[in-house]
Order: C-alpha cells, then structure tokens, then sequence
C-alpha cells in the first residue's frame, strides 16, 4: 500500500512482487527492466551490476539515459515526468512505448 512517503521505487516494488506472484516470468523481466530504466535511468544490463563499485558506477553514469525517477515521492511524479522518461528513448516505437506503459 502507497503511503504518503512512499517513493516511485517503493511502488514499483510493490507493482513487481505482484506481477512475481501474479504474472509470467516474460512479464515479470519485461516489466523488471522497463521499471529499472524507469527509477535508476540505466540500461537493463545495470539491473544485476554492483554499480557502487567505483568501476562500474563509472561505467553507468556514462550509459546513463535520464536522471531516472526511483526517489521521487510516488505523489510527486507528473506526467510531465513520463513524458521525459519516453522521450529520452529515441529508439523506442509506439507500440513498445505502448509495452512499457500499460500496467
């Protein structure tokens, strides 16, 4: 349950343990790596990567696509927002936007 502190990742977590219980594997690392860009702004290939190692951080923060949403207050997020995150995938089409929207 979304509380008035709760942070987009913290919904997010909530969404994925869901659609873990609920959901196909397909489903489920879909939506793990479209949620992932979504909070951290990184490439899926970041998900599983240590990335305080100094190293690897390094090598993140040049992949980075957006300033990624994870920290933001649930409440907070605006559509404003999404368009920004959408908009820094150049290389998405409509019906893979459409994918990564849809709940």
């Amino acid at each position: 349950m979304a509380t008035s502190t709760s942070t987009v990742y913290d919904v997010c977590k909530a969404y994925l343990y869901d659609v873990q219980v609920n959901g196909s594997k397909k489903t489920l690392s879909d939506r793990l790596d479209t949620l992932f860009d979504l909070c951290w702004g990184l490439p899926p290939e970041y998900r599983g990567k240590k990335t305080f190692d100094p190293i690897n951080r390094r090598k993140a923060e040049k992949q980075r696509i957006h300033e990624g949403y994870g920290r933001l207050l649930a409440m907070s997020i605006t559509l404003t927002h999404i368009n920004k995150w959408i908009a820094a995938h150049d290389n998405w089409t409509q019906g893979g936007t459409r994918t990564r929207i849809r709940p």
